[in-house]
């Protein structure tokens, strides 16, 4: 649903009442990253991202219908709705406890940039937007571990703890629920594989003390803007 000045007012994309449910978590949202930080002092910081693609088609008569005025190109009118589209789904998500959403354009998951454009044009006169959804989660606080291969890992939220069997394999921690539980309290987060941080893994490694993805600190110097 529009509003008269072209501003989004309602968007339902079928699944924001169960990320406010689940606190930022929802199961069927495809895991992209996890990071692990485990720090000497028994602190630990895991940061999570899900993906999420999300396409609509938006006829003429349903822009009429919602006030978007199609005598200028429609290439422009549909650049305004998507727009329009990203700062409604940025806010609304935000405003979730304990997420951080970003929007970015292009129905491609691995091309993850704000300044694709979410709606497109279409030869009959309408709508198609493709965009991408990524959604950040942040958990914090001690962690303990015994002689048994058992690692608990407590919630600085007051959320329960959370009890991992863990072995290291090489350069690879795996951890999964104690008798088949939830990790970190995620629903139906179940194991984890994680590698040591490296130059060429992808992620912005604070333990190497990269200044970008894969570069900088230990790694290569950044590229220059």
């Amino acid at each position: 649903m529009l509003s008269g000045d072209g501003t989004v007012k309602a968007f339902d994309d079928g699944w924001y009442e169960t990320l406010k449910k689940y606190s930022g978590w929802f199961p069927s949202i495809p895991l992209y990253t996890a990071q692990l930080e485990v720090i000497t002092d028994n602190q630990y910081t895991l940061t999570t991202t899900q993906l999420a693609s999300q396409h609509f088609d938006l006829t003429p008569t349903c822009l009429v219908a919602q006030g978007v005025v199609l005598d200028k190109d429609i290439s422009q009118a549909c650049a305004d709705l998507g727009e329009q589209m990203q700062k409604f789904v940025s806010t609304r998500l935000n405003a979730l406890m304990g997420l951080k959403a970003t929007v970015y354009g292009n129905k491609d998951p691995a091309s993850l940039s704000q300044d694709l454009p979410l709606c497109l044009g279409t030869t009959d006169g309408g709508c198609s937007c493709d965009y991408n959804v990524s959604l950040t989660t942040t958990t914090a606080g001690p962690w303990v571990s015994n002689n048994s291969g058992q690692t608990t890992f407590f919630d600085a939220q007051a959320a329960p703890p959370s009890q991992t069997d863990f072995c290291l394999n090489g350069e690879n921690l795996h951890l999964s629920g104690t008798k088949d539980t939830d990790l970190f309290n995620r629903t139906s987060l179940k194991t984890l594989t994680l590698r040591a941080p490296s130059c060429t893994d992808g992620v912005q490694s604070k333990t190497l003390g990269e200044e970008g993805v894969d570069c900088g600190g230990t790694c290569s110097p950044c590229p220059s803007p």
